[in-house]
């Protein structure tokens, strides 16, 4: 390749880790202004990209809005006063006794828990009703409730013998 005549061959593409260092300088002038060599060489390592970006100078107006901006973002901002911290305690505690006041004249309604003699009870139903079968052993103190609904079967063992 000849100074930004030609292009980069793949030759110098593939080995351009080991040529010297002004053939280098030369092929990444050349690189910032063609985009289809660019193309190639980056294709061919993509880490390169950070080559060309670390030779690319920045421009002064941009280095100095940077720094604008990291001194206002890191710069002490000012504190609001002290007055507000208080007052809105102070909002606080107006607002709490206040409700307080409310809720303390009002009286609340009293809930009782209702009776099963207000209620009512059904009686006995038959097992048969509830799609429930006793099943007695003979011999046997204890009793066993099948409730069986559908492929689901529950069995209930009563036997004053077992200790938990």
């Amino acid at each position: 390749m000849s100074r930004m005549t030609r292009h980069l061959d793949r030759e110098l593409i593939e080995g351009f880790e080991s040529i010297s260092d002004a053939a280098r300088e030369t092929a990444l002038v050349h690189l910032r202004g063609c985009a289809g060599c660019r193309a190639a060489w980056i294709a061919d390592e993509p880490s390169r990209v950070f080559a060309l970006l670390s030779r690319a100078p920045v421009p002064e107006q941009r280095l100095e809005l940077l720094s604008q901006r990291v001194a206002a973002a890191v710069a002490p901002r000012e504190r609001t006063p002290r007055w507000y911290g208080a007052a809105s305690i102070a909002a606080s505690l107006l607002l709490a006794a206040v409700l307080g006041a409310v809720l303390w004249s009002h009286e609340l309604p009293q809930q009782s828990i209702a009776r099963i003699e207000e209620i009512g009870s059904p009686g006995r139903m038959p097992l048969e009703d509830i799609g429930a079968r006793l099943v007695a052993l003979p011999g046997e103190e204890s009793r066993v409730l099948d409730l069986t609904i559908g492929e689901t079967q529950v069995l209930l063992i009563f036997d004053e013998s077992i200790e938990l």
